[in-house]
């Protein structure tokens, strides 16, 4: 069953890059038509000042929640800052039609991967919080619309460093999605033994998300995007995948159980120094995506499920069954 279901606000910036190497699923399952995921405009809604219908408000009610207010609609509508959003959002987001289409592929796809997630109505906001992303308890997906206005809208500048603020395009928006969902359903809970998880451990957990994720996104989708990285830092990693997974043996990395070295090379920065200053952000999660993949590849029976678990990936054994060992190219 999924873990710590609760009110999460989640930031993302995955990179923008439609080319690379692709990452995607089965193709057949790709081809099977779905519904698009309509983003209910509750934005529109609370900036009408009018009375909300009853999946508005309960939208709104969620949004209050992750803000922690209770502040009225109309208050919150003349807020200036989120005026100035809601009216760049208005002059500057293209029609969602096609991102729509794209989250109606993962949301089908989620559903069948892993039916116990609820995922339920998602409605598009505007706020002023770096959070582009709030995934709720009762399954609602909240989406700040005012974080996918492109790499060089002025309002990111100075807020965001560079690569994050180049990733904030409509393309990303169901790749956050879908990250945020996962991220908050399966959070990472460390080993039962009171033990500090190593870096191994949350190398698991990752890359676990990260082909679940793949799972549900469109076959075409690249590497680059789904690591948030450029679709060069994406080729060197396929690369030096040998070279790289040799380092972090030699040097003993993945058995190390300090968490800020994990979150450094785990989470998205301009590069992962501990393993090489070539190394992009992102290497330790691309390596234990890795090893999910040659975990599927040589147990073709196990879910998705059970790898998002933690007696999968709090335990060493999950890596030794892999049988992952990387070719130098």
């Amino acid at each position: 069953m999924p873990k710590n279901r609760k009110i999460r606000l989640l930031a993302f910036g995955l990179a923008a890059s439609t080319l690379g190497a692709c990452i995607g699923g089965d193709g057949a399952a790709d081809n099977r038509p779905t519904p698009p995921e309509t983003m209910l405009r509750l934005d529109l809604a609370i900036a009408a000042d009018s009375a909300l219908d009853p999946v508005m408000a309960a939208g709104w009610d969620d949004m209050a929640s992750a803000m922690g207010t209770d502040i009225s609609c109309s208050d919150y509508s003349g807020l200036p800052a989120v005026k100035l959003f809601s009216a760049d959002v208005q002059r500057l987001l293209p029609p969602l039609d096609s991102v729509e289409t794209v989250l109606g592929h993962v949301k089908a796809r989620m559903a069948e991967q892993l039916p116990d997630i609820g995922w339920k109505h998602t409605f598009a906001i505007v706020w002023p919080y770096s959070q582009s992303i709030s995934y709720c308890s009762d399954g609602s997906v909240l989406v700040a619309l005012n974080h996918y206005l492109g790499a060089d809208y002025p309002g990111y500048a100075g807020r965001f460093p560079a690569y994050i603020a180049a990733n904030k395009t409509p393309g990303m928006l169901p790749v956050n999605l879908a990250e945020a969902i996962l991220s908050s359903e399966y959070a990472y809970a460390g080993p039962d033994n009171g033990n500090p998880p190593t870096l191994l451990n949350r190398m698991l957990h990752d890359g676990a998300i990260a082909y679940a994720m793949k799972s549900c996104l469109p076959a075409a989708t690249p590497l680059s995007t789904l690591l948030g990285i450029s679709p060069e830092q994406a080729e060197w990693l396929i690369r030096n995948e040998a070279e790289v997974w040799r380092l972090m043996m030699e040097r003993r990395l993945i058995y190390s159980t300090d968490p800020q070295l994990a979150d450094r090379l785990l989470g998205r920065a301009p590069a992962s120094h501990a393993i090489s200053p070539d190394a992009p952000g992102m290497t330790a999660r691309f390596i234990g995506m890795r090893i999910i993949e040659a975990y599927a590849e040589t147990h073709p029976s196990t879910t998705i499920g059970h790898m998002l678990s933690p007696d999968f990936y709090n335990s060493t054994q999950s890596l030794i069954d892999s049988n992952y060992a990387p070719r130098k190219q």
